[in-house]
């Protein structure tokens, strides 16, 4: 049997503290596509798209002198919580011969294509959010 890549519950949580919510729902999925979890893959992008979408809502009505750590503390956890629970520890990893790790190197390249499309699609939210006069930009 081929080797299969994943991401470790640390990979995972560290590309999310660098791609933000974006990235965590691509580490999540691509781990279920991985392991032919299709109902996994599915449920990850049904729940993880509205929980972007959720956030996306709020995040223009957060206060100004809102801390600003708390929220992407909270995805890394959550992301390194979700791939130990319904995935794969280090360990897991492992013991099993046909799982092997992405490299650190493709870790940190995605975290940093979906910093740059997340923080993109919220400048584009933003701008329509202003022309629409729904806020203000200073």
């Amino acid at each position: 049997m081929s080797e299969r890549k994943v991401y470790s519950p640390l990979q995972a949580a560290m590309g999310t503290f660098l791609g933000g919510p974006l990235a965590s729902v691509y580490f999540i999925k691509q781990n279920f596509s991985a392991t032919n979890n299709h109902e996994g893959s599915s449920k990850t992008l049904t729940y993880g798209g509205a929980l972007l979408v959720a956030l996306l809502c709020i995040l223009p009505f957060i206060p100004e002198d809102f801390p600003t750590l708390p929220i992407p503390l909270l995805f890394v956890f959550l992301t390194k919580v979700l791939v130990e629970k319904y995935q794969f520890d280090k360990d897991a990893i492992e013991k099993d011969h046909t799982l092997t790790y992405h490299s650190n190197w493709r870790v940190f390249f995605i975290g940093v294509v979906s910093l740059i499309v997340f923080m993109a699609v919220i400048f584009i939210q933003l701008l329509m959010m202003e022309s629409l006069g729904i806020i203000t930009l200073a």
